[in-house]
This record gives C-alpha cells, sequence and structure tokens, in this order.
C-alpha cells in the first residue's frame, strides 16, 4: 500500500507557539510569530531526518518527532506540578526531578516505540486528522479576532483631528518613558531615596518639573495609549464591555495614535528605539528602528522559559540580553540629535521597574527564579519580600537617574536648535499595589509620576504642578503649532488587572505635595 503524507508532527510542533500567540494575542505583535516558526519548523524536520538516518522508519521517526518536540516546547506547564523536594535538608529542585522524569519517559517511549511490531499506519492516518483540526482552531481564533479588532477601532482615527498653524519651527521632540519612576515625594515617603540631586539637575538645566503630577491611568497600556492620543480612553468601555480582559483596543491606540498623524503633516521622521515591552516595541508607527541586534521581545522569552533551555542556559543569556540592549538605547538616544530632519523620537525604558537587572552602579543583578516584568501584587506572588523589592527598586532608580543625566546632556549638546524633551513615567511603582483590590491598593504611590518638560518659554509658562500626562501634548502642539487643544480636567483612575475596561475613579485619593521652585 502507498504510504500516505505524514503531516502531523510538523503541524503538532507549530500548535504550542500558535496557541501560546492565540493566548497572547492582545498583547504581542503578528510580527513575533515569524521567527519562532521558523525556528521549530526547522528543528522538527532535522529531528525528523536524525531519526530516519538512524534507520528508523517514517511512521515512528513522525511519531517520536511529535512526543521530543511537544514535550520540549510545553516543559514549563509541568513545572508547577512537581514539588521541591528535601531530604536530610538538601533541597532538590523541581525542575531537576521533572528533567529526569521527563528523561525517563522519552527514554521509555522512545524504547517502545522504536522495538514496536506495530505499523502505526492508522495512528498516522488518525494524528494526520487530528493535527489539522488543532492547527486550525488557533488560526480561526486569530482570523476572527483580527476583524474585531479593524471594526471596532475605525471610529478612533476622527478623535481629536485638529486644524493647526503653519509654522517653520519643527524641533525634535523626544519622548522618553521611564517605567514605574516615583514622584520625589513618595520616593522620600515609602523608599527613604532622596533624588533632589536629580531633580536640581533636570530643574538648572531649564526642565520645569511637575511636582504634583499624577498618571491618568495605573496600567502601562492604558496610560500610553491615553497620552499618544491626548485622550481619555474611558470611552472604550462602551466598546469592549467592563468585564472583558482583552486588551487589543490599548494596542490598536498606540499603534494608530493621533500624534503620529498630527505630527506627520508636518512631515516629521518618527524614530523608536528597541522596548522590553511588547506594547511598543515594533508597534509604534516608525521610519526609523534602531534594532538591537536580535530583537529578543516578551514572546520569544515566554516560549524560551517553557522549555528546559529556560532554566538552564536561557535565563542568564535573556539577563545579559536585556541589559545590554539597555545599554544600547541609552547610547543610542543622543545621537538622533544629529539627523538632519525633524525627529520625534518615542524612547519606553522598563526601569526602575521589574526586573531589577542593575544595582545602583550599573553592575549586574540576578533575581532569583524568573526574570519577568512583574509588579505589584503579581510581582510579590513570586518575590515576596518588600523590603528586597524596596532595596533593588531603589538602586536600579539610582542608575536610570545617572544615565539620563548622561542622555539629556548629550541630546543638549549635539541639538542644532533647542529639542523638547519630555521626560515622564507612564505610572508609580508597584509596592502596595494589589491588582485585584483596589482598596488594599496605596494609589498614591501607583499614580505618583515623574513628570519633567524641556520646551520653548512660552510652553513653560502654560505648565502647572498638577498636570497629567493627558494634557502633555496638548501642551506641545499648542505652543509649537498653535493647534488650538483645549485642556482637559487632571484626573486619575484605576482598574484591576482582570478588568482594564472598569475605570475606577481614584483622583480625590491622591495627594499633591507643594510645587519644587522652578528658576524658570
Amino acid at each position: 500500500m502507498k504510504n500516505k503524507i505524514i503531516l502531523y508532527p510538523f503541524l503538532i510542533s507549530l500548535f504550542p507557539v500558535i496557541s501560546m500567540y492565540a493566548h497572547n494575542k492582545d498583547m504581542v505583535q503578528p510580527s513575533y510569530l515569524i521567527r519562532p516558526l521558523i525556528i521549530v519548523i526547522l528543528a522538527t524536520v532535522f529531528i525528523f531526518f536524525i531519526l530516519t538516518r538512524l534507520k528508523i522508519n517514517s511512521r515512528k521517526a513522525s511519531l517520536l518527532t511529535s512526543l521530543y518536540t511537544i514535550t520540549f516546547l510545553s516543559f514549563g506547564h509541568y513545572l508547577p506540578a512537581v514539588p521541591n523536594i528535601v531530604i536530610h535538608g538538601l533541597i532538590i529542585k523541581n525542575y531537576f526531578l521533572l528533567i529526569v522524569i521527563y528523561l525517563i519517559l522519552l527514554i521509555a517511549a522512545s524504547a517502545i516505540t522504536i522495538t514496536s511490531k506495530r505499523t502505526f499506519r492508522a495512528l498516522t492516518s488518525f494524528l494526520n486528522k487530528i493535527s489539522i483540526i488543532l492547527i486550525l482552531i488557533p488560526i480561526i481564533t486569530l482570523a476572527t479576532y483580527g476583524s474585531q479588532v479593524k471594526n471596532q477601532t475605525k471610529t478612533k482615527q476622527e478623535v481629536a483631528q485638529n486644524n493647526y498653524t503653519e509654522t517653520e519651527t519643527r524641533p525634535d521632540i523626544y519622548y522618553i518613558i521611564l517605567d514605574g519612576y516615583a514622584r520625589f515625594d513618595i520616593l522620600k515617603e515609602i523608599y527613604e531615596y532622596d533624588n533632589s540631586n536629580f531633580i536640581d539637575f533636570l530643574s538648572n538645566t531649564g526642565f520645569y518639573v511637575a511636582a504634583s503630577s499624577s498618571a491618568n491611568y495605573a496600567q502601562t497600556y492604558q496610560s500610553i495609549s491615553s497620552s499618544l492620543n491626548y485622550e481619555y480612553i474611558n470611552y472604550l468601555a462602551e466598546t469592549e464591555g467592563i468585564q472583558s480582559q482583552d486588551r487589543r483596543l490599548y494596542k490598536e491606540l498606540i499603534n494608530n495614535n493621533n500624534l503620529y498623524r498630527f505630527l506627520k503633516e508636518k512631515d516629521y521622521t518618527f524614530v523608536t528605539l528597541p522596548s522590553p515591552w511588547s506594547g511598543t516595541n515594533k508597534n509604534l508607527p516608525s521610519d526609523i528602528f534602531l534594532e538591537y541586534k536580535m530583537n529578543i521581545n516578551e514572546f520569544d522569552k515566554i516560549l524560551l522559559n517553557n522549555t528546559p533551555l529556560g532554566l538552564f542556559i536561557g535565563k542568564q543569556w535573556l539577563l545579559n540580553f536585556h541589559r545590554n540592549r539597555a545599554r544600547f538605547v541609552y547610547d543610542k538616544i543622543g545621537d538622533i540629535a544629529e539627523y538632519k530632519e525633524p525627529t520625534f523620537t518615542y524612547v519606553h525604558i522598563l526601569s526602575p521597574h521589574p526586573p531589577f537587572i542593575f544595582d545602583a552602579k550599573g553592575e549586574a543583578v540576578n533575581p532569583n527564579g524568573i526574570a519577568a516584568g512583574l509588579d505589584g501584587s503579581h510581582y510579590f506572588e513570586h518575590y515576596p519580600d518588600k523590603e528586597e523589592y524596596k532595596n533593588k527598586y531603589r538602586n536600579q532608580l539610582a542608575f536610570v537617574s545617572k544615565k539620563i543625566t548622561e542622555t539629556i546632556r548629550e541630546i543638549l549638546e549635539k541639538s542644532e536648535q533647542p529639542p523638547i524633551i519630555i521626560l515622564q513615567s507612564d505610572h508609580g511603582p508597584g509596592s502596595r499595589c494589589d491588582w485585584e483590590n483596589p482598596d488594599k491598593t496605596y494609589m498614591p504611590e501607583r499614580f505618583s509620576i515623574l513628570n519633567a518638560y524641556y520646551l520653548p518659554l512660552k510652553a513653560k509658562n502654560t505648565l502647572y504642578s498638577s498636570i497629567t500626562p493627558v494634557n502633555t501634548f496638548r501642551i506641545v502642539l499648542n505652543s509649537v503649532f498653535e493647534a488650538g487643544l483645549p485642556l482637559l480636567p487632571d484626573r486619575s483612575y484605576f482598574t484591576t488587572w482582570t478588568k482594564p475596561y472598569n475605570f475606577i475613579e481614584v483622583t480625590n485619593k491622591l495627594t499633591n505635595v507643594k510645587e519644587l521652585t522652578n528658576p524658570n
């Protein structure tokens, strides 16, 4: 009988990748799929080739190839089910036990399969059909999801389209996000840290430091989508529903933002640098993307951590990669001032936000356990020591302040005309943030933000101490291009992590502080 085509080893090996993407479809970009799929399919072909070269017939080789790839790619899912074992004070880690179990089962399954007298013809036919169904489920889900996103975001294109006056002035604009950088009074109150040297540097350099500024939202997706569209985004609750956990609309607002459309009409070149956060890494429209070598993203990291490699060589390699990429970003920002065309540069630095990978001098810090960008109660599920959090946060913040000081000096030195620099955090830190319990969250910590502006004098005169990010680009566009955008009330909204469209106003729970003396 003629051999049937064997499909299932290749489709099954792709399933964990596509399924993982489908599960995180609202958080990651479609382009993230390309590299993992290529690597997985090449690895599957290689394993199948080696097995057939060892004189194992194609049906048995297919079965073993599927077994090897699916267990390798889903290894991390089994880890929580295996406990650590303590024998006479010696701790045997669960990942070591799982590796042993994993190898024993694979060796046994391989031996049984190879020595079996069965032809596996019927099983091959069955698995071919099952694998096709298996792979079609997430693909159909993604196709349906993509069409829904396009339909639901069309109306946003019409929001805040404003007339502006033609001017010859087109300064370079730098929008630098320091993720989780707290306001100076919160640093003193909770973290017992004095960053007055950094604040004094900003003020003496010509920045206006908004001393009682708060974030409009507590989550990065919400904050950035609001800032780049210079609008509150609470209306999304009507579109998506307050029970939804799907953050796709935030991602689309970042990708199709009003600021981009406005400045593109003024012939600005958009520059972005690699971000460890998927919401802005290759999601913002860009003319120039200053990529660092092979751009590892959060999706790559999740996939790698689900394999045995993630437990051994993967973790340290990823940490070194993140550190080197962060240094690359600091080094490259200043070079943008040498571009001849007017530029808008978006820089998103995931610091001092976890993971804590730098000490105060910029030396390497290795987290125990996972090295993910979790914060608030999500962080403390893995690292329960809050004093350790505060100490590592202080140290990483000190390093960030030092590097940004150097960056600002370089930008100003290289700029032919005075640029606009916005130094802003998207939200505050999370040592007292409980994502599912607003009443247990200390709102002043989560909403207090660093918010500093290097603007022309005309614009500085319109700034005020309690300005929030929703008004940032209204003031910038009004002062430079006479856009005529009215300022909005400064308000703040909290949502739980599982209900990112159920907005709870917390403006009255935030405490303002006395404005810093600004020499300008």
